[in-house]
């Protein structure tokens, strides 16, 4: 799912882990502390789909695409984003 790729994207590889695997070792983890309801395992797609469309990067890329006169298809690209 394209969820599990997100959690680390912005990350170098350190290893040989699939990015589903580090998803995996993530929620165990954070599930040995406090684990999830099943409202909040309903939730992780969207939450990613806003993470991802609003990464750091992502604006300073769009901001940049909307000076030089091509802020349309930023737009259009996080609408896409958004809807997952």
């Amino acid at each position: 799912m394209l969820f599990y790729k997100i959690l680390a994207w912005h990350h170098d590889l350190e290893g040989t882990e699939t990015p589903e695997e580090r998803y995996h070792a993530y929620i165990e983890a954070y599930e040995a502390e406090r684990p999830l309801s099943d409202g909040e395992r309903e939730m992780i797609p969207h939450l990613f789909a806003i993470i991802r469309a609003f990464r750091y990067d992502r604006i300073e890329e769009g901001i940049d695409k909307i000076k030089h006169g091509d802020g349309k298809a930023f737009i259009d690209e996080t609408i896409m984003l958004l809807q997952g």
